[in-house]
């Protein structure tokens, strides 16, 4: 059995992703910039937010292509986001572990972000926590994709 077209769409999610965080270091770099201006500092964090919101996505995207075409199971209910990370968590009998345990913590912070700013007016945001989740993407997205390379790696192997 090959999974040609998993591998395809995960690096395809990949490539997205890696655009969001060039986004989002742009975003950071600004933010620098433009404290004394209110207008464009909160048009920035908004503008994080949302890259953060769509960093996430991506993630979640990966994990549910491994749900549905390795692990042929997709949680459902209203918890189904916080399951499929845990699912991708742990090692099944048609696969080794996606998410390391720092990787899946770091995900979990996102995912309840994205929660929060699916349902907050942007005025709301807090800026001292957008930028603290917008500091650590980069360290998010290397985690996951090592976590990808190794799962892959071994996955072939099993086959």
């Amino acid at each position: 059995m090959t999974f040609d077209s998993v591998w395809v769409h995960i690096d395809n999610e990949l490539l997205k992703m890696q655009k969001a965080l060039y986004e989002n270091q742009r975003f950071l770099a600004a933010v620098e910039n433009y404290q004394q201006d209110s207008v464009l500092y909160d048009g920035l964090i908004g503008s994080l937010a949302m890259n953060l919101q769509s960093f996430y996505t991506g993630a979640e995207r990966i994990c549910l292509k491994i749900a549905r075409d390795i692990d042929d199971s997709v949680a459902r209910g209203e918890r189904w986001h916080k399951t499929l990370l845990e699912q991708m968590a742990i090692e099944t009998d048609q696969r080794p572990v996606v998410l390391e345990s720092d990787t899946f913590t770091q995900l979990e912070q996102l995912r309840g972000f994205r929660h929060f700013v699916r349902n907050a007016y942007s005025y709301t945001l807090e800026a001292e926590r957008v930028l603290l989740l917008a500091e650590t993407l980069t360290t998010c997205y290397e985690s996951l994709e090592r976590n990808y390379l190794i799962f892959k790696q071994l996955l072939q192997k099993q086959v």
